[in-house]
């Protein structure tokens, strides 16, 4: 969505009849439907569904084309989705960055690639992962024409894609080459986050750090609101959300009041 942000902002415009560059007036049109919202509140949920959705099926389909058959197409290693099963993260955040300019004779290749990483992370992720997301894993398809997804780059892919990675990351890479001279060039990018475990110990840790920190008073809660920037209820609401959302590795009934 950060890569297409003028399409996006113009379909929004569009759709919801608004001023998208007021802030003001689209944080208060933020939906919740989860509490019966109205038409209006109902046609901008639906509006960023359909923004979204043909934007993750454009993932699913980078993801599947490996082990899609294709006469002038050859694939290294082969990828299907039972490799996907067994080497992804259970949270992962795509980054797909389509018709790549790498031109091998124009330059040097490894810093090519390197800005290649640097821009398909910080500017075609779909969610904002920061300038250290430090990704416990990343499985990337690199597809193209023969002389450039080839498995030689492998090396300055992984040396570009050092900073953004937890040390011991694994990598695992995957080349799509077409034997086709005006073949495009595309990235997609699958950034592990944390192990759902981790995450767990962090939600738990967050918990405790609330409660520690807060309390009735209005006293108290003014303080938690200087220091924290934000009320003790969103940031209850918020880890209450995260608690639902991994609520089959929580202990039960341990929601935050």
């Amino acid at each position: 969505m950060q890569w297409r942000k003028g399409e996006s902002v113009d379909y929004l415009r569009r759709e919801l009849d608004v001023d998208i560059a007021d802030i003001d007036s689209i944080e208060k049109m933020v939906p919740s439907t989860l509490d019966e919202g109205g038409a209006a509140e109902s046609r901008t949920e639906q509006a960023f569904v359909e923004l979204v959705n043909p934007m993750a099926l454009d993932v699913v389909e980078a993801m599947l084309s490996p082990g899609v058959w294709e006469s002038h197409k050859d694939v290294f290693p082969t990828t299907d989705l039972a490799d996907y099963s067994r080497k992804l993260d259970p949270v992962v955040v795509p980054a797909l960055y389509s018709d790549i300019g790498l031109i091998p004779d124009a330059g040097s290749m490894p810093k090519q690639l390197k800005a290649m990483i640097d821009y398909a992370v910080k500017e075609c992720s779909y969610a904002d992962v920061g300038e250290e997301p430090n990704a416990e894993s990343v499985y990337y398809v690199l597809s193209g024409p023969t002389h450039i997804a080839k498995a030689e780059y492998g090396m300055h892919v992984k040396e570009a894609l050092d900073k953004y990675i937890a040390p011991g990351a694994a990598i695992t890479p995957c080349y799509v080459q077409y034997h086709i001279k005006d073949a495009k060039t595309d990235l997609l990018l699958l950034l592990g986050l944390p192990k759902i475990p981790e995450l767990v110990t962090i939600i738990n840790e967050a918990t405790q750090l609330v409660n520690l920190h807060s309390g009735a008073s209005p006293l108290k809660q003014g303080w938690f609101m200087r220091s924290k920037g934000t009320s003790r209820k969103e940031l209850v609401d918020a880890i209450n959300d995260f608690r639902e959302l991994f609520s089959y590795y929580m202990t039960p009934g341990e929601t935050m009041e």
